[in-house]
């Protein structure tokens, strides 16, 4: 979380002196990321004698930079496919600026430290990426997609077209289908009364908030999202552009209120009762990802001020209406967290309670929330879920 709560600031910073960069020149957050963790020692298993297992991960994580993998160990060098004494297999040498194999590979460099390990009987570690899906297998999902798919899946689309991208519903544990019963919402309502309180000012930028914009001094002086919609810092509350503001819907301070951005799938769990996790595309985050504690890596590093927000005091019924986030299950560890969000109304003490994510989420992995409350309740939660 740490790495990501780096990189995603240093992308932050590169969009603010962007007119001072090297034109047509790739910014590399995640290596601004790994170079400041390594300045402060932050870098984990650098022992080279680690061999085996790495603490904390498990055969079928996902990473998506390979600096991911020098910071915490499980790889060395941030170019090279092998190091002499952990091995991570990619392949060496014999082949041309075509990939095509010309002469036999050598037994030295990487092959030598395969060759020896194999001789020595160390465990080798191996990571590597997965490409894309062949356009076969595409096109049957396209046309056959309840045949292509394995069987327990209820329906492909939880939301009838309410949502951006279709909730897939699966459940191959018993015959509930309770999901279905309730009607999806996508929006909360709220009483009518909520709408009539509160001010009814919004900013004047036409083409898109600008750094100075009075939405932006609503939110304690800087965007909480970056230019890729991207939450840079979690706040108390989050003021977005609504009704009263002139820019566009592209504004980058119009990011909660565009719904769905990913593909979902509610499952049916003997664990949890339901659960949730994302959908099949490789390379899809949920929503966004939430700032870390800088603190490790700064140490004068200060929070900016941020506009208060009064205690909340209603309940959400979700006993007829009810939409995705609903199937979440609980974590003490989760990875997924409660946003209070402003957009359609300017009554803070009715805000949107918007859900991001705490970290990259690789496919598949289930999404959870900690409900905050106390561990003798957990068990009633779930039964009710």
């Amino acid at each position: 979380m740490l790495f990501d709560s780096l990189r995603v600031y240093a992308i932050a910073v590169d969009e603010k002196h962007k007119d001072l960069m090297v034109p047509h020149r790739r910014p590399r957050a995640d290596l601004k990321a790994a170079a400041v963790m390594r300045e402060h020692g932050l870098w984990l298993n650098r022992d080279k004698r680690v061999v085996g297992d790495i603490p904390g991960v498990s055969i079928g994580d996902v990473f998506f930079f390979r600096m991911e993998l020098c910071v915490i160990g499980l790889h060395g060098q941030p170019q090279a496919g092998l190091i002499m004494d952990v091995i991570v297999y990619t392949g060496h040498g014999g082949q041309d600026k075509n990939n095509k194999q010309v002469v036999h590979q050598k037994l030295e460099c990487g092959n030598l430290a395969l060759e020896r390990s194999m001789n020595y009987g160390i465990e080798d570690r191996k990571s590597g990426g997965n490409g894309q899906c062949n356009y076969e297998v595409a096109a049957s999902l396209r046309t056959r997609p309840l045949d292509a798919r394995p069987r327990g899946y209820v329906t492909l689309d939880l939301s009838s077209k309410k949502e951006n991208f279709p909730i897939f519903f699966y459940n191959d544990v018993d015959k509930d289908h309770d999901p279905l019963y309730y009607e999806y919402l996508t929006n909360t309502v709220f009483p009518p009364y909520v709408y009539h309180c509160g001010s009814t000012s919004g900013c004047d930028c036409v083409g898109g908030c600008v750094d100075d914009c009075f939405c932006a001094k609503k939110n304690g002086g800087e965007f909480p999202y970056n230019l890729q919609g991207i939450l840079v810092r979690g706040k108390p509350l989050i003021f977005e552009c609504g009704p009263h503001c002139r820019c566009p819907p592209s504004c980058r301070n119009r990011v909660a209120q565009k719904g769905v951005r990913n593909r979902f799938e509610v499952f049916r769990s003997t664990e949890t009762g339901w659960g949730e996790v994302l959908g099949l595309d490789p390379g899809w985050f949920f929503y966004l990802r939430e700032w870390g504690n800088l603190s490790e890596v700064f140490c004068d590093y200060k929070c900016p001020e941020e506009p208060s927000t009064p205690p909340l005091d209603f309940a959400m019924d979700v006993s007829r209406m009810r939409n995705v986030a609903c199937y979440m299950s609980h974590s003490s560890s989760p990875n997924v967290l409660v946003q209070l969000v402003l957009y359609d109304h300017n009554n803070v003490s009715f805000p949107h309670l918007m859900l991001f994510a705490m970290e990259n989420i690789p496919p598949m992995r289930e999404l959870s929330l900690d409900y905050g409350v106390a561990d003798e309740y957990m068990g009633k939660l779930a039964i009710c879920n």
